[in-house]
């Protein structure tokens, strides 16, 4: 049922930016408009690397340039780079960086059949070869956008989110960094030019889309190619002809892709037909120079998908048959020829509506189709290569395949198996700070130690939902495939116990404060494992079609607060249960939630800090007006404030709750929950990705009108920032239990760790 007259703050656990062109920054010299000409740049000198041959999954990260400011950005009127202002003293310390992340972009070294292959992670860069051995590894200190590797397999180079650009020795992983564009980037495209001299880059962010950049590694020179500005909305894609004169821009609506001189930026081509644009993504020349492969976009006449053009005019030379998969999910490109222009390849994968899109591999001079490869699964194809009549594919979850397309009914066989340890979507702490523990993106789940960033457990699929106990020593998971729970110490990975039958492992807090018990679900029944004697207590009181999803201990481990699932409109249980015996508690209180399973950004309930009062979020319905904010006094075992039409957010004392209106302002509410008094705000509530810390007198939200620019700690009774670091990409956020540490989870899997000194109320 939808909302009446008002403005209803829909939260969300889980978020993933989909429209990228929507990304504003706040602060507004991302906005200014800057046209460098050619200039020498100073690169910034790296510090040094040390080759190694350890296993992925066992290295430790420190960040390289640490703190180093970049150069000034070349212009006609020099410009002072973007100011780095001094760290707030809010934040501490140095970041800690938690693993690499996931690998965004890959790129085969072209050295036969031997190739190696160079991996852009989400903190930095590696390379391996094709059985998995790992020749170097070295970090950045922003995150990785766009990688690619030089023909002649020498270099590697990349582009990050602070608009730098990194150029790393194929040999020994040696890095230079060079200040190339401002920041903000938030998708790039890279590429050497066929004689590995020089390096285009184009990157488009918030409100802005750069133009190509050409980087001589000669001269460190940089210049840009006239008339060449992308639009915002426009993935920036990269060709090189063979004879390195011109350029690709890609372009969208009424506007088709170019190709451009690089010196003049005049157009030289056109990638049209009579009635509509070339896909702006598909464009692969031959290698003698004397062809263009390109396709027509997905859903055109699938009959005739690729035109083979003449460069100098455009001419359709010869048409394709197949079925091609022309938008940019992925980084492999659409087309590309083997080195001998024998094969022309097109990866296939997913459309975004779900569409199944083979790898198709055609002979050239007859143009029939050579072999075809469904995708079995939704990984993203990362880069893939001809070796001879072999193609070699790199996914994002670490595999290296071989597919030997010219053999009859020839399949896809793995190789190799890169350690992708990529934490996902949910991650939780220790209640004593030390530790915490996510699900990893391609199955499984990882133990950090928050200090250090080192990890130091790993537990393979089915393996899930993660729970830490209090002193971080033990862990709970849950299996998914045979829905046990197992309990393991986390030093030694023994397995201590197995639980049959449990449906769910609930968040957040499963196991008390004591350690002395653990909670799940059971179909609909709450149970309590007593852990020193094996016993287990069986809670009722749920609907039977609902499951256990949501736990909150009392401090002193003497009553929880357990909710069920809500299904449709219905709402979720809410019950707070006593302990009232040694083994035996009794439900005191019982209210109900719409989102009772909301484990990000919503406060269902909360105990006060010496536990003797509950604040419950009621929400019986989708409507604003049933929103009631309720505090329970258990020594007087009734309610003892009642706040309709306000969203619970945390405690501040014992005596005094933080809320906010549910519609029309969202202005900050104290209420001192004895008295009744309330002191209303004239600050509003940030809008629904904010993390409270734990003394409730700051909060940790995204800065802008969209999650992911800047990551801003606040406090909100003054409205006064309190800290602010630029990121660069759409986060979860979490405090440790103990206030001293703000957790970022981004969608690239990078989970930094930043220290935090919060003031004395």
């Amino acid at each position: 049922m939808a909302p009446k007259k008002f403005v209803f703050r829909f939260f969300c656990c889980y978020v993933v930016l989909l429209a990228l062109a929507a990304c504003v920054p706040t602060d507004l010299e991302t906005a200014v408009t800057v046209t460098p000409t050619p200039s020498a740049i100073t690169p910034i000198t790296p510090a040094p690397t040390t080759a190694t041959s350890t296993p992925a999954a066992t290295l430790l990260i420190s960040p390289t340039n640490q703190g180093q400011p970049l150069p000034d950005l070349p212009t006609p009127t020099p410009l002072p780079a973007t100011a780095t202002p001094e760290p707030p003293s809010i934040f501490s310390g140095a970041p800690v960086k938690v693993g690499r992340g996931q690998i965004l972009d890959a790129a085969f070294l072209p050295d036969g059949d031997s190739q190696a292959i160079a991996l852009g992670w989400a903190n930095g860069v590696s390379l391996v070869t094709l059985d998995g051995t790992e020749r170097w590894w070295q970090p950045t200190n922003a995150l990785l956008i766009a990688l690619d590797a030089s023909p002649q397999g020498d270099h590697i180079a990349a582009v990050l989110e602070d608009g730098s650009v990194v150029v790393l020795a194929a040999e020994t992983g040696a890095m230079q960094q060079y200040a190339a564009s401002r920041p903000y980037v938030y998708w790039s495209d890279i590429a050497f030019s066929p004689d590995g001299q020089q390096i285009a880059f184009q990157s488009i962010g918030p409100q802005r889309g750069d133009s190509i950049y050409l980087l001589d590694l000669r001269t460190n020179e940089l210049k840009e190619v006239p008339q060449s500005r992308i639009d915002s909305t426009v993935r920036p894609f990269l060709v090189w002809s063979p004879d390195g004169q011109t350029i690709t821009q890609a372009a969208l609506g009424e506007e088709c892709s170019r190709l451009v001189n690089r010196d003049t930026g005049e157009t030289e081509l056109t990638l049209k037909t009579e009635t509509t644009c070339y896909a702006p993504w598909t464009i692969a020349y031959a290698p003698d120079g004397q062809k263009i492969a390109v396709a027509l976009p997905t859903g055109g006449d699938p009959a005739i998908s690729i035109d083979f053009l003449q460069p100098d005019n455009g001419e359709v030379i010869a048409s394709f048959v197949g079925n091609v998969l022309t938008l940019p999910d992925q980084t492999v490109h659409t087309l590309h020829f083997s080195p001998d222009g024998r094969w022309l390849a097109t990866p296939g994968g997913f459309s975004y509506y779900g569409e199944a899109y083979p790898a198709v591999v055609w002979a050239v001079e007859s143009g029939l189709v050579q072999a075809e490869l469904p995708p079995t699964d939704r990984t993203r194809l990362l880069a893939q290569s001809f070796a001879g009549d072999t193609m070699l594919r790199f996914y994002e979850d670490g595999r290296i395949t071989r597919w030997p397309f010219t053999e009859n009914s020839a399949v896809e066989t793995a190789v190799a198996q890169i350690p992708v340890v990529a934490p996902y979507l949910e991650f939780v702490w220790s209640a004593s700070s030390n530790r915490l523990a996510a699900p990893l993106r391609f199955g499984g789940v990882a133990v950090w130690e928050a200090a250090t960033g080192a990890q130091v457990a790993q537990f393979p699929a089915p393996f899930a939902d993660p729970r830490l106990s209090p002193d971080g020593r033990l862990l709970a998971l849950r299996n998914l495939e045979t829905e046990e729970i197992s309990l393991h110490n986390v030093d030694s990975g023994q397995l201590i116990a197995t639980i049959p039958n449990a449906a769910t492992l609930p968040a957040p807090e499963p196991f008390s404060p004591d350690g002395q018990w653990l909670a799940y679900g059971s179909g609909s029944k709450l149970h309590l494992l007593q852990l020193n004697s094996g016993q287990t207590v069986v809670l009722d009181g749920y609907p039977a079609d609902r499951t256990i999803v949501n736990v909150i201990w009392s401090p002193q481990s003497d009553a929880l607060v357990a909710a069920s699932s809500a299904i449709d409109e219905n709402p979720g249980t809410v019950i707070l249960w006593e302990k009232t015996g040694d083994d035996e508690f009794t439900a005191v209180y019982q209210t109900e939630s719409t989102r009772a399973g909301y484990t990000c950004c919503v406060t269902i309930a909360a105990f006060s800090p010496n536990g003797t009062r509950v604040a419950f979020e009621r929400f019986s319905s989708y409507e604003a007006t049933s929103f009631v904010v309720e505090v329970y006094d258990r020594q007087l075992g009734e309610l003892i404030l009642e706040a309709p039409e306000h969203e619970l957010n945390a405690w501040q004392s014992e005596d005094l709750l933080l809320t906010n209106e549910a519609q029309y302002d969202t202005r900050l509410t104290i209420w001192h929950v004895v008295n009744g008094q309330k002191t209303v705000s004239a600050v509003g509530a940030p809008g629904g990705s904010e993390v409270y810390a734990p003394n409730g007198l700051y909060y940790a939200d995204v800065a802008g009108p969209n999650i992911g620019r800047s990551l801003k700690v606040q406090q909100w009774d003054a409205n006064v920032a309190a800290g602010k670091v630029n990121f660069g990409n759409d986060l979860i956020l979490r405090w440790s239990p103990d206030g001293r540490w703000l957790a970022t989870l981004a969608t690239d899997s990078s989970l930094w760790l930043w220290p935090i000194t919060l003031p004395e109320p």
